[in-house]
């Protein structure tokens, strides 16, 4: 993913051992467990968030109610690009049930604590130099059972079947794309029987006024 941070616990997070052995011990579920268990029980959580990062697919979405330049800019660098637009709603539909949908939390790994309990917590947090991604995730784990999405080829992914007329909502090609783009886009519409309007995006049109 680019972020070395990516999955991770936080420093406060390494160092709340403490905090977690006296949380244990105040949960009736755990109270017999001997103080030594719940230590190693502390050093096993983190490392199975380290472990277990390896073992997740994210799925990333820009949420804004406009475009951003910006991430035209970050993500989409050459001119022959295009950007989907969908709603949380229509992803949340289309996202199978094996598969988690949340917002980035963005902290500051030097000072911020992230909750225990849920390992998905780890892979929705990133650091605040992240900030202008506005990020909405949707993560899949490949835990001990067998997924049912197919593995791509030499596993670059996970491939996930969805209908895409039911989740693009429209489709919007680069403000910089030559002018051919937009045709070789429309005739893949036409072809593939997607719904969704092709518009060219108009984020850096100056004013007609």
């Amino acid at each position: 993913m680019g972020d070395p941070f990516e999955g991770h616990y936080s420093r406060p997070d390494s160092m709340a051992e403490d905090e977690f052995v006296k949380l244990q011990m105040m949960d009736p579920d755990f109270a017999d467990m001997p103080e030594v268990k719940h230590r190693e029980n502390y050093k096993l959580l983190l490392e199975t968030v380290s472990n277990t990062k390896l073992r997740l697919f994210v799925n990333c979405w820009h949420m804004n109610e406009s475009e951003s330049l910006a991430m035209w800019k970050l993500y989409a660098a050459t001119g022959d690009s295009i950007c989907i637009q969908s709603t949380y709603a229509r992803l949340c539909a289309q996202m199978h049930d094996e598969a988690l949908v949340g917002m980035v939390n963005y902290i500051d790994y030097e000072k911020d604590r992230i909750k225990f309990g849920n390992l998905f917590n780890y892979i929705t947090h990133k650091r605040r130099s992240f900030e202008h991604e506005r990020e909405l995730r949707a993560v899949h784990w490949i835990g001990s059972r067998k997924s049912r999405f197919q593995m791509a080829a030499e596993n670059r992914g996970l491939i996930a079947p969805v209908d895409l007329n039911l989740l693009i909502e429209n489709v919007f090609i680069n403000p910089d794309a030559d002018p051919l783009l937009e045709d070789v886009v429309s005739g893949l519409q036409a072809t593939y029987g997607l719904k969704a309007p092709v518009h060219k995006s108009v984020v850096n049109h100056g004013p007609e006024y």
